[in-house]
């Protein structure tokens, strides 16, 4: 029954795993010893000996995907109760801890995996892959090393460590380019036929804006594994930033036509259709999806956009409403509402627009999403001073102002008031010194 289960997750019908890790909980739960390992046998079993407490971990995970991370929490901690012993249950505490964005107790977790296996690079990686998501980036480039220093192969840290370096480089340091260079080089020097590192190396020179180069790269790694998945979607996505679609669109429907029912695979299909402006085709894909997955909002809101592309808002209308309605994410809520504004303000219901925009401030003020839809309503309404207002609100309120700056900018730079878009643009680069829209925006103000 657990294998049953596993090859159900494999497969992305979480619904019926979780049955099936269900029936092993449920009959184990409460019986003294149910998760401790099983006797010694002489002779050693021919095949694998599933032990109980896979059922455990099987069914945290499946609710993990379903989003239910407390039920899954507290299943994990109960089973590294019982069996502390195993690498597995501490790592899926730390795996969830962090989906919770408790990076602290998620560290505490994978060091207990540490003590459990200390020759093991996964839990290290997983240490890594956590200072990396919390900011640290010199945390996460040491533990990534240490991961490597014990397997040199690992991909986890392979990939990391080329994230870790381009977030310290901010797609723009040749220090740290050099670094995270010479170290994937070194990697394939050490294990020529493993095409992580050349994947990584191509991740690496997306980041530092070397499309040509990362295809280059992605393509050695097709070469050693012409049906992997994520080779595949990576060169996908360097032939597109090189300019490239069509070679592109190739990629992305092989990958679609080895994996009909991956997600990502035609999403990315569809994603390079609109980049061409083949409407219809991706149209296709977008339907192709909701046949898989009829209740994924994330993919009705997609398609409204494309809708939205085609100058046929009305059609984009009910796919938002219906996401604004049922969104669950607080994330996907706040896009649904953001989308369906621009959708009402583009049929002329600026009155539906403008309750949306204020609704969107008073519950996410950290975000530009509201403000930016208010400034836009002020701007259909003739009220350029009003927009300005909202832009000079939100700078002061949101996480990351830039877009309002650089959109304020405009604004004055459009009235003539060149002097104002100057001093507020400079500001802009002053905080954002490796963003070129800043820059950009700075020039067109002086001229």
């Amino acid at each position: 029954i657990i294998q049953q289960g596993d090859a159900l997750l494999d497969l992305g019908r979480t619904a019926e795993a979780e049955a099936r890790y269900r029936v092993v909980v449920d009959q184990l739960r409460g019986t003294p010893d149910a998760l401790q390992p099983a006797p010694q046998s002489d002779p050693a079993p021919v095949f694998e000996v599933i032990e109980p407490w896979r059922a455990w971990t099987g069914l945290a995970r499946a609710l993990q995907i379903e989003g239910r991370l407390d039920e899954a929490l507290e299943l994990a901690r109960e089973v590294e109760t019982q069996r502390p012993d195993v690498l597995q249950t501490p790592l899926l505490v730390g795996d969830l801890l962090r989906a919770q964005g408790d990076f602290d107790g998620a560290q505490q977790a994978y060091a207990r995996a540490v003590a459990v296996a200390p020759r093991s690079p996964v839990p290290v990686a997983r240490q890594a892959a956590t200072y990396l998501l919390s900011g640290d980036l010199t945390g996460a480039q040491e533990r990534f090393e240490a991961a490597l220093n014990l397997d040199p192969t690992n991909a986890d840290a392979l990939l990391g460590l080329a994230q870790a370096y381009a977030q310290a480089g901010g797609g723009t340091s040749a220090v740290e380019f050099r670094k995270a260079e010479s170290r994937l080089k070194e990697a394939i020097d050490f294990a020529p036929d493993n095409l992580t590192p050349y994947q990584a190396l191509g991740d690496l020179y997306l980041a530092y804006d070397r499309p040509d180069d990362a295809v280059a790269e992605y393509e050695k790694a097709r070469q050693l594994a012409s049906t992997d998945l994520l080779t595949l979607g990576r060169l996908g996505t360097a032939l597109l930033a090189a300019g490239k679609a069509e070679e592109a669109i190739a990629v992305f429907e092989q990958r679609v036509t080895q994996a009909p029912e991956d997600k990502g695979a035609l999403l990315d299909l569809a994603a390079a259709y609109r980049e061409v402006g083949e409407y219809e085709s991706a149209e296709t894909a977008y339907n192709q999806l909701l046949v898989l997955s009829p209740d994924d909002l994330g993919i009705k809101i997609s398609l409204g956009d494309l809708y939205v592309e085609q100058d046929q808002a009305e059609r984009a209308l009910p796919l938002y409403e219906e996401a604004a309605t049922r969104a669950s994410d607080p994330d996907q809520l706040a896009q649904a509402r953001d989308q369906l504004g621009k959708a009402a303000l583009r049929l002329g219901d600026a009155s539906r627009a403008e309750s949306l925009a204020a609704s969107l401030i008073e519950t996410r003020p950290e975000l530009t999403r509201g403000y930016l839809l208010l400034a836009a309503v002020r701007e259909a309404q003739g009220d350029q001073d009003g927009a300005l207002a909202v832009y000079s609100d939100g700078i002061t309120k949101t996480d990351d102002p830039l877009p309002l700056q650089l959109r304020a900018g405009d604004l004055l730079l459009r009235l003539g008031r060149a002097p104002e878009a100057q001093a507020l643009l400079d500001e802009a680069v002053r905080n954002n010194p490796r963003a070129p829209e800043a820059y950009i925006g700075l020039a067109l103000s002086h001229i």
